[in-house]
Order: structure tokens, then C-alpha cells, then sequence
């Protein structure tokens, strides 16, 4: 089970907690236009900021820790989104600072147990702030947005779930063009196959719908 869910719903949720973060702070995506040079720290502190990965844990001994009993038994949570924001490690820790120099953040966790598909992780984020940028350098939340996020009605630090963002001057062409590049860019695969101007109308086999983005692209082309 691990193997099929690993990446799906913690890499979401950090994509769209970096687009909510950047449909909200328009200063820091006019930066990552003009100085792309800080996109792999801007990466880090959007992942510090917005940590999507929190892990539970069974005590098997008894222990106290800052004071706190823990039984053997006791169900414990890790709370990595606290420990990115804690004062004592980062300074202004409440802030996103999009070229923190000092970052030693546990987004991923740490130790024996840090997650194995960190660097993948990391390159798909990138990859989806990167590419969105270049074709929609304008947006911002919709005026009656509505922000939920899995699990909790308001806002935390775990993955945003839904919202909706307004785009500024975008042809549905220009989306589906953005959405099967995504789609290349992470999945790897059939990338030689489309053409770089779909065609109109353009159809997708059902036998190919393997990913999200290549979906959306192929309705927007309808």
C-alpha cells in the first residue's frame, strides 16, 4: 500500500499550498520571475512554511518528554509543521522568505525514517512552480474563494485541498498546453507523442489517461 500512495497526497498537498501561497503574495511571484536563480530556496522555505507530512507513532516505553508523560501504548504525533516554525531554529519563523539561507527544515522528516522520496518530491514541486509561472505569470485567489483543507475547515499547516485561483489572460489552448506539459515534465513518459499545439478537439485514449493533467488538458481542448 505504501508503494502506491508514497508522493501522492503529500506532493499535492505541498503543490497546492505553494500555488494558495503564491495566488495570495504577489511580491513573491513577481521575485521568482525576476530572480529564478532562488527557485531551489524558494522550494525549501515553501515546504518549511507549508509542511503537507505530519507522522503518528506508538511509544513503546514509558518516557517523558519536556515534561509530558508518554505511557507505553500512547499514540504520539509528529508534528513536523510545529517544528519548521519553531523560533528557536528559525528566526522569523512565521514568515516565508523565499532565499532563507538557513533552512534546516524537517519537511521530510529526519533520521532513520526521513522520507526516501524527498529529492523527487522536491523536483516536482519545482517543476510544477517553475512551469506554471512561465505561462501564467498573473493570478491570484478568487475574490469568492472558498480555501479547504483536507481534514481541517481552516487554515493549518497541512495540504490545501481545494480552492480557486483567477488566471489572467489564458485561452483554454494556452491551459491545456500548460497541463500536458506538467503532465510530461513529472510523469517522463510519452513525451515525444504530443504534439507541441494539440490539435482542436484533440482526444485522449482512455488506455493513456494515466495522469490527472493529461485529463484536464484533453477537456479543455473540447
Amino acid at each position: 500500500a505504501l508503494t502506491l500512495i508514497a508522493g501522492v497526497d503529500t506532493t499535492w498537498s505541498g503543490i497546492g499550498s505553494a500555488m494558495l501561497h503564491l495566488a495570495t503574495h504577489p511580491q513573491d511571484v513577481r521575485r521568482l520571475i525576476d530572480e529564478p536563480e532562488i527557485m531551489p530556496l524558494a522550494v525549501e522555505e515553501l515546504l518549511r512554511a507549508y509542511s503537507p507530512v505530519t507522522m503518528a507513532r506508538i511509544a513503546t516505553d514509558d518516557v517523558e518528554v519536556a515534561g509530558c508523560p508518554i505511557k507505553a501504548g500512547d499514540k504520539v504525533l509528529m508534528n513536523f509543521p510545529g517544528a519548521n516554525r519553531d523560533p528557536e531554529v528559525f528566526e522569523n519563523p512565521h514568515e516565508v522568505i523565499l532565499d532563507r539561507a538557513q533552512n534546516r527544515h524537517v519537511a521530510f522528516g529526519a533520521g532513520i525514517h526521513r522520507c526516501a522520496g524527498s529529492n523527487l518530491a522536491r523536483m516536482e514541486l519545482r517543476v510544477a512552480v517553475e512551469e506554471w509561472l512561465k505561462r501564467i505569470p498573473e493570478f491570484r485567489l478568487a475574490d469568492d474563494a472558498v480555501v479547504t483543507w483536507a481534514g481541517v475547515p481552516e487554515w493549518s499547516s497541512t495540504g490545501s485541498n481545494t480552492f480557486q485561483l483567477q488566471l489572467f489572460a489564458m485561452t483554454n489552448r494556452q491551459l491545456a498546453q500548460l497541463f500536458l506539459r506538467l503532465e510530461q515534465l513529472l510523469a517522463g513518459l510519452f513525451a515525444d507523442d504530443y504534439p507541441q499545439q494539440p490539435a482542436e478537439g484533440a482526444h485522449i485514449p482512455p488506455q493513456r489517461q494515466l495522469f490527472a493533467f493529461r485529463v484536464i488538458a484533453a477537456n479543455l481542448l473540447q
